[in-house]
């Protein structure tokens, strides 16, 4: 794969802003070519947010239908049935999701001054971290805020799609903090359900910092936990700098 904003469709090399993936949910009619993406892909620093919102959305939509990520999420998701002895509702069940994550894979941040998405097999499949997974037994995978995002959207589709959680729809979401080293990736959940509960149908999901609460923002999400985690999502220690929290719709 050549450096800059690329994924393999079907054997071929394409830039992430071809028409053929210019799509969030993209269909596959019987007999069509797969998408295929490479394990790890070097992302173009002039990559728009919105394009990279597209890409991590289609990573997110292809891992959701491959048989190894949807084992993962029916395990996940018969390990909650039993934890509370009933179906999950919707919130629950991305509540779990955002939790278990960080069982599963370790937080490792890019390498500097390089912006890399991974498929969501590679993500999820483990072995490159040193820590030992406490579901699988084996070593974890590793990711960073945008890798953390696309797994917890890829699940809970996976979910949607198997019918486990009907009308539930997830999306990656590009966060800019204005004043921050760096921005960040969440995503977001929508489900019919979430008016009664949060006040509106679609909420913050933050993926990157472990204990985070449904329909909070990032910065809500570190304001609570502490300032540990102010790296991952700022890419600093500096939390008193951000002043920007809302995402680009």
């Amino acid at each position: 794969m050549e450096p800059g904003d690329r994924v393999r469709y079907d054997g071929h090399v394409l830039p992430a802003t071809h028409p053929i993936l210019r799509t969030r949910a993209p269909t596959r009619p019987a007999g069509a070519p797969s998408i295929v993406f490479p394990p790890r892909m070097l992302i173009a620093e002039t990559t728009p947010p919105a394009e990279r919102e597209r890409l991590l959305d289609l990573i997110s939509s292809v891992g959701a239908d491959n048989p190894n990520v949807r084992r993962m999420a029916l395990g996940l998701y018969q390990r909650l049935t039993e934890k509370l002895g009933r179906t999950p509702s919707a919130a629950e069940v991305v509540q779990w999701l955002m939790d278990q994550i960080h069982s599963l894979v370790e937080y490792v941040p890019d390498p500097d001054g390089l912006e890399i998405f991974q498929s969501i097999e590679w993500t999820l499949g483990g072995g490159a971290s040193t820590m030992t997974s406490p579901l699988t037994g084996h070593p974890a995978g590793i990711a960073d805020c945008e890798d953390f995002a696309a797994a917890v959207v890829s699940l809970g589709t996976a979910l949607a799609r198997m019918g486990l959680v009907p009308g539930l729809v997830l999306r990656n979401r590009w966060w800019n903090q204005p004043g921050a080293a760096q921005n960040h990736v969440a995503a977001e959940a929508c489900h019919a359900a979430f008016r009664t509960k949060f006040g509106e149908r679609c909420v913050a999901v933050e993926t990157t910092i472990p204990g985070a609460r449904l329909s909070e923002s990032p910065m809500q999400a570190l304001a609570r936990i502490g300032p540990h985690f102010a790296r991952r999502i700022l890419g600093s220690d500096e939390i008193d700098l951000l002043r920007g929290d809302a995402p680009t719709l």
